[in-house]
């Protein structure tokens, strides 16, 4: 028997087959070292070795880190995927996820422009919208799978702000890539035309979309897509230096290359990293600018 979800913790979800008098479920790190290749991508999944091999750049990231939360939380991630620390498995960070006491209060008091990645049917939009002292002035929502754009539509409608609905994702460039759809919140980007793919969708930089547009506040939540995506948004950043929220579970190497982009990327910002899912999804990485 084997798992690899993020419904139930992993440390409640084994004493299911215990009670049962089975022997302990094989764990998802010790399928993938057997079965990898033929499964392919599974969000931060991996062989341990490829985890261990980047040791060192992990400890690098640790460094830069503003709390000792968040350099908790990264060495948790990290042992957890080892199968060392099945504790950390139902653990959650005592903020709420992207709207928090890290990404709030440089957003009160202005009326904000607020870019979404990933907007999935609006959800996130809406909880911003429900931010006591924030002022969301307008929104730009991307959403490239077809039936959740429908709904992300219908959300805006409702919700009566001023929101854009863009029918894209955000990439380094402009073009056409595979895309996963009908997977509702999971639908993927893929590089090339082949593969799992069940249709195409149009991609853009946030350089080119919103090219003079001033922005407060920029959530990715693309899976797996966020180091394109962060690249087409360099000048955006620079220029605005937004409060940022991002994604770091999609891909194993995403718990250290993103935060080394973003360092790169956000000189003079704090960054955090906070556990918002069970079994180490949800995992963000909060970039907030120091004030000048």
């Amino acid at each position: 028997m084997g798992i690899f979800n993020r419904g139930i913790a992993y440390d409640r979800l084994l004493g299911i087959p215990a009670s049962a008098g089975f022997a302990a479920p094989y764990m998802p790190w010790t399928l993938y070292e057997q079965f990898g290749q033929a499964l392919g991508w599974r969000f931060w999944l991996s062989p341990r070795q490829f985890l261990l091999d980047g040791i060192d750049r992990i400890a690098s990231v640790a460094q830069k880190l503003a709390d000792a939360e968040s350099v908790h939380a990264l060495y948790r991630i990290c042992a957890f995927r080892l199968g060392l620390d099945m504790d950390f498995a139902s653990f959650l960070s005592q903020e709420k996820q992207y709207f928090n006491a890290l990404t709030l209060p440089p957003l009160q008091g202005k009326a904000i422009t607020y870019v979404d990645c990933g907007a999935y049917n609006g959800d996130t939009h809406g909880e911003l919208l429900d931010q006591p002292g924030i002022s969301c002035a307008q929104a730009f929502l991307l959403e490239p799978d077809p039936d959740n754009y429908v709904q992300l539509v219908q959300h805006a409608a409702r919700s009566g702000a001023s929101a854009v609905c863009l029918p894209l994702a955000a990439a380094d460039a402009h073009g056409t890539l595979a895309f996963t759809t009908g997977q509702g919140e999971a639908c993927t980007v893929q590089q090339g035309m082949e593969g799992s793919a069940t249709g195409s969708i149009t991609v853009a930089a946030l350089d080119q979309i919103l090219p003079n547009t001033s922005v407060h506040l920029l959530k990715l939540d693309i899976e797996g897509a966020e180091a394109q995506a962060l690249r087409g948004a360099r000048h955006l950043i620079q220029r605005n230096r937004p409060t940022l929220a991002v994604s770091i579970y999609h891909n194993p190497q995403d718990l250290w290359e993103l935060p080394e982009l973003l360092f790169t990327l956000c000189p003079g910002y704090r960054f955090h990293i906070r556990q918002h899912g069970f079994n180490t999804f949800d995992t963000v990485l909060y970039a907030v600018p120091e004030p000048l």
